[in-house]
């Protein structure tokens, strides 16, 4: 057969091509078009102009960087991007509030509010929301002894418990409330363990299947999915399994009160003293002592306390570093 190629000046300049030549040539031929192709289309690629895609780092400049504080006429906060400082309510205790990434939910003036990075307020509830917890886009909370929950912006309340409820927490799957019973108080004097909360009981989220746990408590606490509470009958300091509702001792030598998590450990006032107890090692460290002494919560790297009873002039609200140090009074 005869074939032509192109050669230069030379348009048409007769050859003789073995099979093989024209296999190579037209292997060779495809593969400079398609590499052409390819190097077209990076050379547009790389004179487009992209606009910047904003990162983590440079829009969080504009979100609050938020630390709360108890003071004695309530809970404030400060931007300490900004330096400014809003006191948001009359709130006591650190364990009352609610804290996701856009807002703040709590009680104030006997109502429930919630304020978001705006410091904006807003009305949820004209009633005082007692034991409030944030569970699968519901919020639950104790009012006048039965338990309710209601959608974050306050729609849609429903009662989930209809009982005498003194106290409750979430697990992820269960409530788990102390039911009043009739509790003679003589049998609780002033220097002896303190007058139980109630009869533990475990229902699952919508109220239904109800279980009695079996034992007087003095305290209730959750923490990272596990309950935490005080036998009356032993005065000791339990973990609880919120499944298996199996219980481990944690602690044995005085009864617990008023129990604040934070990080691996557990700060508890007991025998006027105030106490730090790891949750892993099970050591435990005195933090400081008073004739009077209250946990009102544990936030931000700090410990916040009640102190009394030492001299009328020192008594008040203070706080520390969550190791003991630094213990200041505050105004």
């Amino acid at each position: 057969m005869t074939y032509y190629s192109i050669n230069g000046s030379n348009y048409r300049t007769k050859c003789r091509m073995s099979y093989e030549d024209i296999v190579k040539e037209m292997f060779f031929a495809v593969t400079v078009f398609l590499l052409l192709l390819i190097l077209c289309g990076c050379a547009e690629k790389t004179i487009k102009t992209v606009a910047p895609v904003p990162t983590a780092s440079s829009s969080s400049q504009n979100i609050p960087n938020w630390h709360y504080d108890l003071m004695k006429d309530g809970l404030y906060r400060t931007d300490q991007n900004s330096g400014k400082t809003v006191r948001i309510s009359d709130q006591e205790l650190f364990s009352e509030i609610i804290l996701t990434d856009d807002w703040i939910y709590f009680n104030d003036n006997n109502s429930l509010y919630r304020m978001n990075n705006e410091n904006k307020r807003e009305l949820i509830l004209n009633e005082n929301c007692g034991c409030l917890s944030l569970n699968n886009g519901w919020l639950y909370y104790v009012s006048k002894n039965n338990v309710f929950k209601i959608k974050p912006d306050g729609s849609g309340k429903i009662q989930v418990l209809k009982s005498e409820c003194s106290w409750m927490v979430l697990s992820d799957k269960y409530i788990f409330y102390t039911l009043n019973i009739p509790i003679d108080v003589e049998d609780y004097l002033d220097d002896g363990p303190p007058l139980p909360i109630g009869e533990l009981h475990r229902v699952d989220l919508n109220g239904q299947n109800d279980v009695n746990i079996g034992v007087l408590i003095t305290d209730l606490s959750a923490y990272k999915n596990i309950i935490y509470f005080s036998d009356s009958a032993d005065n000791f300091f339990y973990s609880m399994n919120p499944e298996t509702l199996d219980k481990t001792i944690v602690y044995k030598r005085y009864w617990i009160e008023e129990p604040c998590f934070c990080d691996d450990y557990v700060f508890f006032d007991s025998d006027h003293i105030f106490y730090r107890l790891s949750l892993t090692e099970g050591t435990i460290t005195q933090l400081t002592k008073a004739f009077g002494i209250s946990c009102r919560g544990v936030f931000d790297g700090y410990a916040y306390v009640d102190i009394s009873g030492v001299d009328p002039n020192e008594d008040g609200l203070y706080r520390m570093k969550i190791d003991g140090v630094d213990l200041e009074k505050l105004k």
